[in-house]
């Protein structure tokens, strides 16, 4: 690894591949990386993973530690919309 490609990813993606992790690693000293964390889920382990620098991770881990839910909402939902029905499960957190 030689360089680092920035891309934006939802933190639903983030916080997956993180719970799936198959490698997690540490990044010390690189002559082409800055120091830091290595994440690779168990889908992406043989094509990419993520490079967090230290002040990158901390604000992650900072923007869920400080995340509220603000409402929630659970029931079942029919095929045409209505919440009244039995067809399908659904659960809100905002």
């Amino acid at each position: 690894m030689t360089a680092r490609r920035l891309e934006k990813r939802t933190p639903k993606v983030i916080s997956d591949k993180m719970l799936h992790a198959r490698v997690i690693g540490i990044l010390s000293g690189s002559a082409y990386l800055p120091d830091g964390l290595l994440i690779a889920s168990d889908t992406q382990s043989k094509t990419q993973l993520f490079h967090f620098s230290p002040p990158e991770i901390a604000s992650i881990f900072t923007a869920f530690l400080d995340d509220e839910v603000r409402r929630t909402s659970d029931g079942y939902i029919d095929n045409d919309s209505q919440v009244s029905g039995t067809r399908k499960v659904f659960a809100i957190r905002e």
